[in-house]
């Protein structure tokens, strides 16, 4: 099967990389806007329960990021002069660069081919594919141009820890 991906962010890299390990035979190309050692963004939070997940999936890229990762317990998390310790709410903190990095060269590692700096305007532009995915983001131009896919975007709350839609404080 021929797959191609629109977005090399976090999401298009690892789809890709797990297809490629379920089906070694897939030809899969990713198709990125931005450059190989440029990220929009400064850093990406998870917990457990996340990286319990990516080493169900792909241990080996899950050992890589956990290892780049800065692990943090007993966060405090400090409010006009309040101090609140989140018990139990250990975590990961990675920087987004170094996490595309692990994950390209594990999607290049199985086969993957990733083409950075090519910005995808139109469907049209993509060579012939049988699955495409669209992960270029929440204002995807390709699920636009689709016509059938579309971004369902909702508000939750964090009420649980505290925290109130449109407050400041916790």
């Amino acid at each position: 099967m021929r797959v191609v991906c629109v977005g090399g962010g976090p999401a298009g890299l690892y789809s890709a990389l797990l297809m490629k390990l379920r089906e070694p035979g897939h030809d899969i190309t990713i198709f990125e806007r931005s450059t190989a050692d440029s990220a929009y963004g400064w850093g990406v939070v998870f917990g457990d329960d996340l990286l319990e997940k990516l080493y169900g999936s792909d241990p080996g890229s899950a050992r890589a990021i956990e290892q780049a990762a800065f692990r943090w317990v007993n966060q405090v998390v400090d409010v006009e002069g309040k101090q609140v310790l989140h018990a139990g709410a250990d975590g990961y903190s990675i920087n987004r660069q170094r996490l595309l990095d692990i994950l390209a060269d594990r999607a290049r590692g199985l086969g993957v081919h990733i083409e950075f700096d090519q910005e995808v305007l139109a469907p049209s532009q993509l060579p012939e594919a049988d699955l495409i995915v669209a992960c270029d983001g929440v204002n995807s131009r390709t699920r636009r141009e689709a016509g059938r896919f579309a971004t369902d975007v909702r508000l939750g709350s964090f009420a649980g820890a505290g925290y109130r839609p449109g407050s400041s404080t916790i």
